[in-house]
């Protein structure tokens, strides 16, 4: 009998929420509750094109864990290690327009927003402060314990 191809409309809207926002793809999983921005929406907030942080990502992604041949860069030495990108339980990524999309982990979304704003993109400035102002509650919250 020949293996059916999961319908991922139906995956996708069992694992995952979604929503465009201002031309941004935000990500909820369901059963994790992680969530992150879909890599094209974190270029516009941060003010820099798609293909640099994509360049950014893949390198990272190459390298990890040998340096070999690559510029330790700034924002490498950010990422170096890390899951980035947000997955479910099986591994797989959200799907948008029915197939699987990169979509950056909110902490890495900060961090690379932070760099960015660090080199003066005024977008990634304004997008820290709206990031820093929803999550101030819940950073008192962790210091206090």
């Amino acid at each position: 009998m020949p293996k059916t191809k999961p319908n991922l409309k139906i995956a996708s809207e069992t694992y995952w929420m979604h929503k465009n926002t201002a031309g941004i793809d935000f990500f909820l999983n369901k059963s994790t509750r992680k969530c992150g921005i879909h890599i094209r929406g974190l270029a516009k907030l941060c003010g820099v094109d798609e293909s640099t942080i994509r360049g950014v990502f893949r390198k990272s992604e190459k390298a990890r864990g040998d340096l070999r041949g690559l510029r330790e860069s700034e924002l490498y030495k950010i990422l170096k290690d890390r899951d980035i990108f947000l997955r479910d339980l099986r591994g797989l990524s959200p799907i948008l327009n029915g197939k699987e999309v990169k979509v950056i982990l909110a902490d890495v979304c900060f961090d690379v927003a932070h760099y960015y704003a660090r080199k003066g993109y005024k977008e990634a400035l304004d997008t820290i402060g709206k990031m820093g102002r929803f999550g101030t509650e819940q950073f008192i919250m962790i210091q206090v314990g």
